[in-house]
């Protein structure tokens, strides 16, 4: 009964433990502003879109498998009415083309972008970035795992288990090197903005200098 009983408080210990929350997990939790969300949808509903045409232009999108990527795919794109107020970039941006991710969609972005930001902390990232660990914690969050696993019962197929991760996979594989992409683009963007300004400075002064130059040289007459 005593030994019985130690392993329960272990067991209950190692629990509270996995529980208790982490302070750095709490600061990379925090709600993302309002342009920052509506660019998360943008790139989510890019993301199911692309991945959609793709199985859709592929020459084996009649197999089973591609079938039932299609499908899980178009489970996680909104088609309600309510979309025009809770996406409003997409909406605004949209031909006619452009996806709408539903709240559970949304949830796994929203994940990946946490991990994401984790591995791209200032000073962490400027020369290379870890995204094979970004898409690695995203995979196995069980955040991620359960919202996607909501999604798979609202497609309209049947869907595999081997199918079903090899989808999860895909689209947080292509949210997060699309947004790496975009990360490097805007850093670059940055350097050279920074550089252009580090240059019209240095041409300030040079002019400025030469100016004083004329000034304080004596006028000679011929």
């Amino acid at each position: 009964m005593l030994s019985t009983k130690l392993a329960d408080r272990l067991l209950a210990h190692s629990k509270e433990v996995q529980l208790s929350p982490n302070p750095a997990d709490d600061e990379v939790e925090k709600s993302l502003q309002e342009k920052e969300m509506a660019g998360l949808q943008y790139l989510g509903g890019y993301v199911l879109q692309k991945l959609h045409n793709k199985h859709r232009t592929s020459k084996n999108w009649k197999t089973s498998e591609s079938q039932q990527a299609i499908s899980a795919l178009k489970a996680c794109k909104e088609e309600s009415k309510n979309v025009l107020e809770s996406q409003k970039l997409v909406t605004s941006l949209n031909h006619g083309g452009l996806w709408s991710p539903t709240r559970k969609a949304q949830t796994i972005f929203l994940k990946a972008e946490h991990y994401f930001r984790k591995t791209c902390k200032p000073g962490q990232c400027q020369r290379s970035i870890n995204i094979h660990d970004a898409i690695e914690k995203s995979c196995k969050d069980p955040d991620v795992v359960s919202s996607f696993n909501a999604i798979i019962p609202d497609a309209s197929l049947k869907i595999e288990n081997s199918v079903s991760k090899d989808m999860l996979h895909s689209i947080i594989n292509l949210y997060v090197r699309v947004h790496s992409f975009s990360f490097v683009r805007d850093i670059i963007h940055k350097h050279k903005i920074k550089q252009k300004q580090v240059k019209a400075k240095a041409l300030r002064k040079e002019i400025q200098r030469a100016s004083v130059d004329n000034e304080e040289r004596p006028l000679q007459i011929n």
